[in-house]
């Protein structure tokens, strides 16, 4: 018996027995294995000297040649990843949203990291899928087998287009041999070995904490049982919403898919950001709308909308690609979000240190050291360079994540933290902006996303999404029951809000006038009424009278609202007032 077995700790025949993300299991696996953890240790090590050395000649010609010459140092780091294969691809794709750990030209350098490397040859393919298929047989499931070469090929596997035996195409995709190793390994000396030394170092932040964030993502991406089963959650999310007539994810083959492989509809498209459709800014719009569903309502946000990812398909419909990474956010934190909006647009700046502690990017018990640290400066500037004129289309995401990481940066996390749902929040986020500003130079992310949120606190019957009416409508004084009046400027920012997302989503085979004319279906909102959608023209935006259809239907509901407590407070108002004027007269 060995002493690892002896001392009740015996490594295990796997890295992650269980298929999930495991360092503890991991490292009892792989001090079993030294030779294994040396060898891979020496390749990163001789890989890593050039780039490592020319760091080190940098730093000794001071900190203005360091920064001067950091451009060239990313692509070189770009490279160096690429050629340590599949782990520190993703790892890269991972920290070139965070410039709390690396310097900007460094995030952007990764930015540009390719999640492609040399396909794997097909006799390796067709061993992983007659493992994963027993009782397939290629021959008689694909006409004409397993093409030579992919179609696509990326770090963790490579994708085939092959037909179906009924003639239809599919996309067929094929995990790389051995991957759950690689990654555990990477992830193994990364953790426990790369991250403290990293924090001894200084470098700030939790980066044990944020390795178990990548890694648990890693290994959750080579499921790719759990990559279908996110798409058809979405699909089944959006089922008999308006939506679900204008964008969707493929198909799943569910017979043909398993851990290790997954069969789709193979969908024909254009990049959203290369096509020249004039129905493309509508499809943006279709897009923000569909993220902010996911994150503000179903709790299940695609994490990785890069370009290709977007396709705009040949009838006009918008096609998410690639479900292997996505986050989830729970209904505190969704309702944690509105109400957090809620409390900018009112400008109740008091709010906004309790709103960041509940959207965790403020320890519990920080509020008063955030207050005296210049964040919630900060924060207010940002937001009324939105809300001043022309400045909303002026608001760049990547900008606003890097002032995040830095203020994160400077006091160590202890002050000010990212949560990690953030930063692919953020990232969604900003591939989307990049997109509509491609396509228009005066595309605004905050006007795309006020008319989701203006028609959400209108039509949710949570009291919390309530009281993030009540805040949007009062401001500062909602508290005051006695004294607080409707803002007649916010009253009309909602309602144009709720205007404009009944525009959002033309019907099929209907001409796009702009991101948001020529509509004649509206999207109905989670909680929303039936006969909220209505007909709008098409020239000139949204007639009213779809947001007052919405608005009376709620207004009359047998269910009781805030919007109805508020439309009572203020007529019994108006009474109180015209009688005060009649006992004057």
């Amino acid at each position: 018996m060995t002493a690892l077995a002896r001392s009740g700790f015996e490594a295990p025949e796997r890295p992650y027995p269980q298929l999930t993300y495991d360092p503890q299991s991991a490292r009892r696996h792989y001090r079993a294995r030294p030779a294994i953890v040396a060898a891979r240790v020496l390749e990163i090590g001789w890989k890593s000297a050039g780039f490592g050395a020319a760091i080190a000649r940098d730093y000794l010609k001071g900190a203005d040649f360091m920064a001067s010459n950091a451009p060239r140092r990313a692509e070189q780091l770009t490279a160096l990843l690429t050629e340590l294969g599949p782990t520190f691809i993703k790892l890269g794709q991972s920290a070139s949203i965070r410039s709390d750990l690396l310097p900007p030209d460094y995030c952007a350098g990764l930015q540009k990291l390719q999640d492609q490397v040399p396909a794997f040859d097909e006799a390796a393919a067709r061993e992983v899928i007659a493992r994963e298929l027993p009782s397939v047989q290629i021959g008689e499931a694909f006409k004409g087998g397993i093409p030579k070469e992919p179609v696509a090929a990326a770090s963790l596997g490579q994708v085939y287009r092959v037909t179906l035996a009924d003639g239809t195409s599919c996309a067929l995709k094929v995990q790389r041999p051995d991957m759950e190793d690689t990654i555990a390994l990477d992830m193994h000396l990364l953790r426990d070995y790369a991250a403290p030394l990293a924090s001894a170092l200084g470098v700030p932040g939790e980066l044990v904490a944020t390795a178990d964030a990548w890694g648990s993502g890693f290994v959750d991406e080579l499921d790719y049982a759990l990559e279908a089963d996110n798409a058809l959650k979405f699909t089944s999310d959006i089922a008999g919403s308006d939506l679900e007539s204008v964008v969707f994810a493929p198909k799943v083959i569910e017979h043909l898919s398993t851990r290790r492989v997954l069969a789709t509809e193979w969908v024909e498209g254009e990049r959203l950001d290369a096509c020249p459709a004039d129905d493309v800014p509508r499809l943006c719009s279709v897009a923000m709308v569909a993220y902010l569903r996911m994150m503000l309502d179903t709790g299940t946000l695609h994490c990785d909308p890069h370009p290709g990812n977007l396709l705009r398909t040949p009838s006009g419909k918008l096609c998410i690609l690639d479900w292997g990474l996505v986050t989830g956010i729970d209904p505190d934190l969704q309702l944690s979000l509105i109400e957090h909006v809620a409390h900018l647009t009112a400008k109740d700046y008091a709010k906004v240190p309790a709103d960041l502690v509940k959207l965790g990017f403020v320890p519990e018990g920080g509020e008063a050291a955030m207050a005296t640290s210049g964040i919630a400066d900060f924060l207010t500037y940002t937001y009324s360079t939105w809300t001043s004129g022309g400045g909303a289309a002026k608001f760049n995401v990547p900008q606003l994540l890097d002032k995040v990481n830095a203020l994160a940066a400077e006091n160590g996390g202890s002050i000010f933290q990212v949560p990690p749902y953030f930063a692919y929040i953020a990232k969604a986020f900003s591939v989307l902006e990049g997109i509509g500003l491609g396509i228009d130079p005066n595309y605004s992310i905050v006007k795309e996303t006020l008319p989701y949120i203006s028609t959400r606190i209108i039509t949710d019957p949570s009291p919390r999404t309530g009281g993030a009416l009540a805040t949007f409508v009062y401001g500062e004084a909602k508290d005051d029951a006695a004294t607080r009046v409707l803002d007649a400027d916010r009253i009309e920012t909602l309602l144009e809000g709720v205007r404009s997302y009944a525009g959002t989503v033309p019907a099929q085979g209907t001409p796009a006038q702009g991101t948001l004319a020529g509509a004649e279906t509206a999207i109905a909102p989670a909680g929303a009424p039936a006969g909220a959608s209505a007909k709008a023209p098409s020239v000139g935006g949204v007639d009213a009278e779809v947001a007052a259809e919405a608005l009376v239907d709620l207004l009359l509901s047998t269910e009781p609202s805030t919007l109805q407590e508020i439309a009572i407070e203020q007529t019994a108002l108006v009474q109180i007032g015209r009688a005060s004027c009649r006992e004057r007269v």
